[in-house]
Order: C-alpha cells, then structure tokens, then sequence
C-alpha cells in the first residue's frame, strides 16, 4: 500500500494541506498506522509526563513536521493544572486514580501517587491557534481519562471533519470521573462516525501481593500472564468519518480513504473507491480500486485466514 499512499498525498491537494496527525499521550514513537503516512504528515504531539517522552524539537522522527508540546492538554483553557505523577509514567494523569478500583488488579503498584504537581496545560485548540492551523485529520488520544473531554473541547467543525478518531477509555472507573467506554460510543452514536474497531484490553484481576507470592521470578511471571485468566479493564477504539457529508472536498474523501485502507476495511475501501469516480471522474480512485482488489485477495488467500477457516470447519463438524 505504501505506493497509493505516496501517489495519494503526492498529489496537489496535500502540498499546501497536508495531512495533521494529533497524538495525544505520545510515547516518543509513531504510531504504528502512522508510518507509511508520517512523512507527508505534520504530527502535533503532547506528553505531559516528559519522564518517558524526550523527542527534541529539531528532530522530526520521519514525520513532515513534528511539533512537540511537553505540556498537559485538556479541555481546559486554564494556564496550569494538577498533574498526578504515578509510579508508571504512564499511567500519569490530570485525574486522580481510584485506588479502590485498582486495588484489585496485579498492576495497582503502577497507579500509586508518587507526587502532584503543577503543570503547564493548553488545549488541543489553543495548540492549533498556535501553529495557525484549523483542522485535524486524525486524533489518537490516550490521556488517561479525559479522551471525551478533550475531543468535545474541539468546534464542531473540527470534530465532524476530522477522519479518524482512536480512543483509549476505560471500562471501569480507573480514574476518579473518567470518561468511559459506553459515555464514548454513546456521544459517537450521533456523529458522522462509524466504529471500526473495538479491541478489549485485560489485566489479571487479584491483589498485587497474593500475585507476587504465587508467581516469584521473572519466568514464572510471564508464564502466569499467558496462562491466567484475565478481566477485561480498558477498550480500544478507532471510528472513521463515513464521508457522507454533501460537496466533501476530493483532498479529504482521498485522505479519508487512504485512512480506510490503513484500517484494513478494505470492503468499505472499495465502495468508497467506486463512489469517488462517480464523483470526481479522477483516474486516481482506478488505482485504488485495483489496490484494494489485491489487498482483498491477499488477505483472503492468506495462510493466516486459511487457518482460521480449517479451524471454523473442525469445530462445525
């Protein structure tokens, strides 16, 4: 695929509006969907905890543009606000964690306050004023409670138009007052969204110290993570804009489904393809659809998938 992207995002819409990548919660590294994107991308990145987050700003990391924001982002425009340092860097947050509900997973040692302090704070749309720009193609954000907050915080016009939307909230309450899993899905339910992926995340649910005392040694740990039971405690989400909206510019139904095709919904991708050629009449969207074809077949002849079918057949029969 990395050929249509570049052919894409060559292409004379993206020069002067490339795409804007917003990651919230960086870990220093591209996300993984990002790479074949990064260098046409301009990437707007915050970490508030710089404990584990050392980009310089002269160094771009494979993206177009890099501009890093060492900073709280919230959905508040106030100068400073709490930050609450956890013993894991990440597992820092603006909200206090709920010691009561943490307490009964092996990784509670990870969320004990190691110290609160003030930190600078701005949001993602003050951060946009700043670098003069008005629109975001794709926000991923991990910031450990408040990812509603902080997308409801964006104008409306930002929010529908954006393209893809990945989401990391809890499905208990991990943090004092965060933004949960169902409160997500339910204010996407009335947006130009549909939910493309919905991956649950599990820790082994028990107290650190019954843990530790069963399972001594590293080996014994691992081995006890692979064959324990876990619970399900955290959810990843990913949405993508369903380019319905009336006269939708050709630079971002391309880049919405360019942002399909990373997804791997590549069924979706070639309707998509074939809309835009009624559309647009572009040569371009032929490519695609011969892109997605392959991809398509590919995938289906797989060994991966071949496996999964002989594994559907044993269990019928």
């Amino acid at each position: 695929m990395h050929s249509i992207a570049k052919k894409i995002l060559s292409r004379e819409e993206f020069k002067n509006k490339p795409p804007v990548l917003v990651d919230v919660g960086a870990s220093g590294e591209i996300h993984a969907k990002w790479r074949e994107i990064a260098p046409y991308s301009i990437c707007i990145a915050f970490d508030a905890d710089d404990r584990k987050f050392d980009i310089s700003e002269e160094d771009n990391q494979g993206f177009k543009k890099l501009y890093k924001f060492n900073c709280i982002v919230s959905d508040q425009e106030v100068e400073k606000l709490d930050f609450h340092l956890t013993k894991s860097p990440y597992c820092s947050s603006t909200l206090i964690p709920d010691q009561n509900s943490v307490k009964d997973y092996i990784f509670s040692p990870y969320f004990e306050l190691d110290r609160t302090i003030q930190l600078n704070n701005i949001s993602i749309s003050h951060a946009l004023e700043k670098l003069s720009l008005d629109y975001i193609d794709w926000l991923k954000t991990d910031s450990q409670g408040i990812d509603l907050r902080i997308l409801r915080s964006l104008k409306a016009d930002i929010q529908d138009n954006t393209l893809a939307i990945d989401f990391e909230p809890g499905l208990t309450q991990t943090y004092n007052g965060e933004d949960s899993a169902s409160s997500v899905l339910s204010y996407m339910a009335g947006k130009n969204f549909w939910l493309s992926e919905y991956e649950v995340q599990k820790v082994i649910r028990g107290n650190h110290k019954t843990y530790e005392n069963l399972f001594s040694g590293a080996l014994n740990k691992r081995l006890a993570k692979v064959t324990l039971k876990k619970a399900p405690l955290w959810v990843e989400i990913s949405y993508l804009n369903n380019l319905e909206k009336e006269n939708i510019a050709i630079r971002d139904f391309l880049l919405g489904l360019l942002f399909t095709m990373i997804n791997k919904e590549y069924v979706v991708a070639l309707e998509l393809a074939r809309k835009g050629k009624q559309i647009y009449s572009d040569p371009i969207f032929d490519e695609i659809e011969a892109e997605v074809y392959a991809k398509i077949k590919k995938n289906f002849w797989s060994e991966a998938f071949f496996n999964e079918v002989v594994k559907k057949f044993k269990s019928i029969f």
